[in-house]
This record gives C-alpha cells, structure tokens and sequence, in this order.
C-alpha cells in the first residue's frame, strides 16, 4: 500500500515529541529514520527525516509492546539508500519487521504475503496459536530481501499436532523467507522461496527470543 505521507515541519514534529533517536542515516546522507514519541514512556512511531528538505514522513510503523525508553528497534538502509526494513516488537513474545521501498518519490510499505501459513501447514498447525520472531537478513539484487522467521505453534497447538497420523509434521522451526517487493502492482510483494535455515541460533541471536 502507498502511504499518503503528510510532512512534518521538523520543528514541529521535535514540539510535539519529548522523546527521538536515530535509528540511521542512509548511505546516501539524504534521509535518517526517527523513533519519536511523546514522552519516555509512550509507544514510539518511525519517522523518515529528509535531511535536504528538513521535514519529517510518518510511516506506519509503531512499536507494538513496552516504551520507548525499553525499545529494541533496529533499522537497516539498503546501499542504495532507496529501501530500509525497520524490525520491532510486536507483542511480548513476538518481533516483526516492516520493509519500505522508494517508488516514484513515496515511501511505499511492502505487503507482506502470507509466508506463516505454508510454515505453519508444514508443522501441522491448523489455528493460529503460534509465536514468531521475524528478523531481517539482508537486501538482494532485483527488489529481492531476505527475513529470518523463528515460528512455532503454542504449547496448546503443539499438542494437537502429536495427534496427527497420517504424516509426520515437521519441527523445523528456523526459516529463511525470500520475498520480492513488486512495483506498480497489487499486492506488491511475493514470496521467492522458504526454506530451512542452517545457521544454528542465528534468528534467536538476531532477536534476543
């Protein structure tokens, strides 16, 4: 979905927030992420600053749990200063990552697919009790990146999957998910490939569990 971004005077995005940080300049020097919010103990919004122009985008991101005195969001700039994946916590037990590309000089958010269902169908879940840890990996050549997604049922789905007979639900928990952002087109994003990921304990480092 593109976002109608409205523009922030800078001055009077700093007025209206006690509380900003830095999550990172681009390469290029023209932009920088914000975390902004009214005071030390509110959730906290991403802002991209544009450094040239000095004024403030909003972007929908917000942090989902905690302050943003206790934030552990993180960003990532692609080279090209064109793309940045902010990854944050969305609730006690799970992290998310929002992805932005810069299409026809708006700050257009990726629609994720919906990559949980074919892991969650892999492990024989089949209701949406799950915890996900989705971390970000890495731009690829062509609009392509890359997330590391831990993914499991709750202890309640988990016990239902031992029931299952007919075929042997995989315990694979660690993924690498392939996605492609798609310009001019709805939905804008899909999936390249999922696949196993066999680097030990990279996605729980990353995210801190």
């Amino acid at each position: 979905m593109k976002l109608v971004l409205t523009v922030w005077i800078l001055g009077a995005a700093v007025a209206l927030s006690d509380a900003e940080r830095s999550l990172g300049v681009s390469p290029d020097r023209h932009w920088e992420l914000i975390m902004m919010a009214e005071s030390e103990s509110d959730l906290a919004q991403v802002f991209v600053r544009d450094l040239t122009r000095q004024v403030d985008l909003p972007t929908e991101t917000f942090d989902g749990y905690g302050t943003f005195a206790n934030s552990s969001t993180e960003a990532v700039w692609r080279s090209s200063s064109d793309a940045f994946a902010v990854s944050f916590r969305g609730t006690k037990r799970t992290f998310h990552t929002d992805v932005y590309f810069l299409e026809s000089n708006v700050w257009e958010k990726v629609e994720m697919p919906a990559y949980e269902a074919n892991i969650l169908g892999r492990q024989g879940v089949v209701h949406a009790g799950r915890n996900i840890v989705e971390g970000f990996v890495r731009f690829d050549s062509e609009d392509v990146f890359v997330l590391a997604v831990h993914i499991e049922p709750d202890w309640q789905e988990k016990e239902l999957t031992h029931k299952i007979t007919s075929w042997k639900p995989s315990e694979q928990t660690e993924y690498l998910v392939t996605l492609k952002f798609n310009r001019n087109t709805a939905p804008n994003c899909s999936i390249v490939a999922i696949d196993p990921d066999q680097r030990e304990g990279e996605t729980g480092k990353k995210r801190g569990g």
